[in-house]
């Protein structure tokens, strides 16, 4: 799975680390929707939303805030 890495304070570490999270694989999800002629959209659609709301993670432990 693929994950977006970005650099941050974190309050737990007090140190700047690395905040990485879940990414779509945008080819995984247009190949489903061609083979499924459209019907796979509407949760690629979904997903996408839903990873707007998902929190970047320390990658040493685990918090949540930058």
């Amino acid at each position: 799975m693929a994950t977006s890495i970005i650099q941050r304070h974190c309050k737990t570490c007090q140190q700047k680390r690395p905040f990485e999270r879940p990414c779509l694989s945008h080819l995984l999800h247009l190949i489903l929707t061609l083979m499924t002629g459209g019907a796979w959209l509407i949760i690629w659609i979904f997903l996408g939303i839903g990873q707007i709301f998902t929190a970047y993670r320390c990658r040493f432990c685990g918090g949540t805030k930058y």
